[in-house]
């Protein structure tokens, strides 16, 4: 069974490599593509799908939680994953309190986001261990704030899964193995 999904990100590419991970595997289609929460919640008003992949935050005055909540008050049954680079304990809250099943950190994470992906849509709720993830997302986020936005979207861009660990690109082409 092949599961619907729309991808909201602010960062077109963002939205390009996430579908170029999923739409390989065939397990998935992408039904939609969003740039902000508010396109998001419209695009699933008029073609709901099985699961909705949303940034927290994407430069509106409402964010991905916002959407979450709508989407889930729309259809319950939804599945929807949060997707982030920033570090703020506050969202997984918030989250939680919409009714998103996971939650995955763009920069740093225990696990690829196909395998959120897929366990999300076996019924589990996949969240990060928020002591490792915080920890070391916040060197992260705090390197990203010192960027100016072409090497912000140049370093999300760069990340790759080898052998079950992150490999970030910095911008000066130096390669940091990133563990846990």
């Amino acid at each position: 069974m092949k599961y619907t999904v729309i991808i909201a990100d602010d960062y077109r590419m963002i939205r390009q490599m996430i579908e170029m991970l999923i739409t390989p595997t065939g397990r998935y289609e992408i039904t939609g593509q969003a740039s902000n929460p508010e396109e998001a919640v419209t695009i699933f008003r008029k073609q709901p799908a099985d699961l909705v992949i949303l940034d927290v935050v994407m430069g509106t005055s409402s964010d991905g939680i916002d959407a979450a909540r709508e989407i889930k008050e729309i259809s319950p049954d939804t599945k929807i994953i949060m997707v982030t680079s920033m570090a703020e304990s506050s969202y997984i809250t918030r989250a939680k309190e919409a009714g998103v099943e996971s939650f995955w950190y763009k920069e740093v994470q225990e696990q690829p986001l196909l395998d959120i992906m897929d366990r999300t849509m076996a019924g589990q709720s996949v969240y990060p261990n928020s002591e490792m993830e915080v920890s070391s997302c916040v060197s992260l986020t705090t390197e990203l704030s010192q960027l100016d936005r072409p090497h912000v979207v140049a370093r999300l861009l760069a990340y790759f899964f080898r052998n079950g660990a992150l490999y970030v690109a910095q911008p000066y082409s130096a390669w940091y193995r990133v563990r846990r």
